[in-house]
């Protein structure tokens, strides 16, 4: 799945990138490559006579004929606008067939993502119940246990107890068995709905194409009128990381290196640097985010490997080697704690790991780093997992 996610994101990037080119194509001033001109005959001064009898007076007479180097000129022209104006029809034909495939390929990832989210339930439901029957064995087990080892003459009732425990144990293995079951659906769902997201996003990139191919050659024919300004922007956001859920959107971005992001505005989002890129971006670069309205961060490495959830409340505010909470992360699917530090004035602030601090310094878990700081700190994660991200929602 992770295939789908990085093509994803790279086909993102491209979308942009196109819907800034036609922006800058469109402003351009743009003349036809010829204009059919009037062609007018050529006349010359030709001397006649006027013979009557023997007689013989000359003249003057202004004699005219076409002009055929006007002629074949603008027939050449009108072949180079025809031909012109039949390649814009051909690219407005392309361009409407890939709006509609970017519709068709709209709807299914819609159709996809709904059964990942069906399928999300079904799991979390399966799970739930499989939780209860859990519970409820080990709470028969012990009954059992008691009555076991309990007098001589509670028989019946250990026997009733042993009874209970085995049913109770049966419909563990049931719920069990449910919900792995749940699981490979969801898993599948989840290859599905990414699967889906690459297909949409190759199909709104190739229909941005065909928008500027067309845009291009109405220009050609000095008819910027006709060009379309369809090409569809992401709305709503994203996948990042297999398991982190959609709607993330991309804010921050440094490569494998020895050195964490250049930023030093402690994550608040004022720093902008670099050209934006996507998620595998050979350079750092930064966009302006203090503005979004979001309430989770999401910090992962470039290859996903490790990752982590944070409500915003969580990761600003002051705080040195002080526990905070993490949603989840690559590590753990239940909220857990670690101590980060985020000082005021440490520009490398904040520390943001998927254990304590200290710890996770040698372990190559750091998830985020500002100031280009080095050492094990980004020595220890960067150059094996190709860089890291910023995610916002």
């Amino acid at each position: 799945m992770l295939k789908y996610i990085t093509l994803f994101a790279a086909l993102s990037a491209a979308v942009l990138a196109q819907d800034s080119l036609m922006d800058d194509l469109l402003e351009q001033e743009m003349q036809l490559p010829c204009t059919p001109k009037p062609c007018f005959p050529v006349c010359k001064p030709v001397t006649k006579n006027l013979n009557y009898g023997g007689y013989s007076i000359p003249y003057t007479e202004n004699v005219c004929s076409p002009d055929t180097a006007c002629e074949k000129s603008n027939a050449a022209c009108v072949a180079t606008l025809t031909k012109l104006m039949k390649e814009a029809e051909a690219a407005e034909k392309v361009m409407n067939t890939k709006y509609s495939a970017a519709q068709v390929a709209k709807g299914n990832k819609a159709t996809k993502d709904a059964a990942k989210a069906a399928a999300a339930k079904e799991q979390t439901a399966a799970k739930n119940a499989m939780d209860l029957a859990k519970a409820q064995f080990q709470a028969s087990e012990k009954v059992a246990a008691t009555n076991a080892a309990a007098a001589k003459n509670a028989a019946a009732a250990s026997a009733k107890a042993q009874a209970k425990m085995k049913a109770d144990l049966k419909n563990y293995e049931t719920t069990k068995s449910g919900h792995l079951k749940a699981v490979a659906t969801y898993e599948g769902a989840s290859a599905e709905a990414a699967k889906a997201a690459a297909a949409y996003e190759k199909a709104l990139k190739e229909h941005c194409d065909a928008e500027a191919q067309h845009a291009a050659a109405v220009q050609r024919i000095d008819h910027p009128q006709l060009a379309q300004k369809k090409c569809m922007k992401p709305t709503g956001g994203g996948a990042a990381c297999p398991s982190t859920g959609n709607g993330w959107k991309l804010v921050r971005h440094v490569p494998a290196g020895n050195r964490w992001h250049p930023a030093t505005d402690q994550l608040t989002g004022t720093d902008v640097y670099g050209a934006k890129g996507d998620a595998k971006s050979s350079k750092a670069w930064s966009i302006k985010f203090s503005g979004d309205k979001f309430s989770e961060f999401l910090f992962s490495t470039g290859d996903c490997k490790k990752w982590l959830i944070a409500k915003k409340s969580q990761v600003i505010g002051w705080y040195a080697n002080g526990k905070r909470q993490i949603v989840k992360s690559s590590t753990s699917s239940k909220p857990y704690t670690a101590a980060w530090y985020r000082r005021k004035g440490a520009r490398e602030d904040p520390w943001i790991s998927l254990t304590d601090h200290h710890p996770a310094i040698g372990q190559g878990n750091i998830v985020y780093g500002e100031n280009n700081f080095g050492s094990t700190h980004a020595a220890a994660v960067l150059p094996k997992h190709g860089g890291a991200n910023v995610y916002i929602r």
